[in-house]
């Protein structure tokens, strides 16, 4: 699934999966966010200029 940018566009991306992360830990500190994720479809790929 897209994620809309301000205006027009596509900022992003993210899935609709209700799955529990295979990966729970262990992530740089700028992605802490997805340690705290309980299913995928918490996880946010966003790009911000």
């Amino acid at each position: 699934m897209s994620i809309a940018a301000p205006g027009d566009g596509v900022m992003g991306v993210h899935s609709a999966s209700l799955r529990t992360p295979v990966k729970t830990a262990g992530f740089p500190e700028n992605q802490t966010t997805f340690a705290a994720a309980r299913s995928y479809q918490q996880w946010k790929f966003t790009y911000a200029p």
